[in-house]
């Protein structure tokens, strides 16, 4: 089988430093599932690679491969955590409101009851509206009040 086939060239990796060191290991682990295992290896004499060897040199400065394999793992180690932040809940759609007047002699109560038709929705409006249990014992007559709409 024709191993070369297809394959134009191999660029030199240069191996001498950390980011260098670990492409050339990611290249030679491409080259080696691409070529089969063993297939990226330096032939053991200097004559020319037969049609179905890969010869892989690497910045040719002739760094050993577990030189190489430890440059990678001490940059994969030096390489710093990233925290990647929690998605942040999409905020409510707004309510939607209307404007009604406290009527003379109301409570927050009697008021829910006239307009919302149930009393019980009295805390609702007090939150709607921003009001403290404070605020509750100062509503005047005509104040203006929001209340949801359904």
């Amino acid at each position: 089988m024709n191993r070369s086939a297809g394959l134009r060239s191999v660029r030199a990796v240069d191996a001498r430093s950390p980011r260098g060191a670990a492409r050339a290991v990611a290249v030679l682990a491409v080259l080696t599932v691409l070529f089969g295992l063993g297939a990226c290896r330096r032939p053991a004499k200097a004559a020319a690679p037969s049609t179905d060897e890969l010869v892989l040199e690497l910045g040719g400065d002739g760094i050993p491969i577990a030189e190489l394999l430890r440059r990678a793992e001490a940059a994969q180690r030096d390489r710093p955590e990233i925290e990647v932040p929690p998605i942040p809940e999409p905020p409510a759609p707004p309510q939607r409101t209307r404007l009604e007047y406290l009527a003379d002699g109301e409570t927050l109560s009697t008021f829910c009851q006239r307009v919302l038709g149930q009393s019980r929705r009295w805390q609702e409006v007090q939150e709607l509206n921003g009001l403290s249990d404070e605020d509750l014992r100062r509503l005047a007559p005509g104040t203006p009040i929001r209340v949801p709409v359904d």
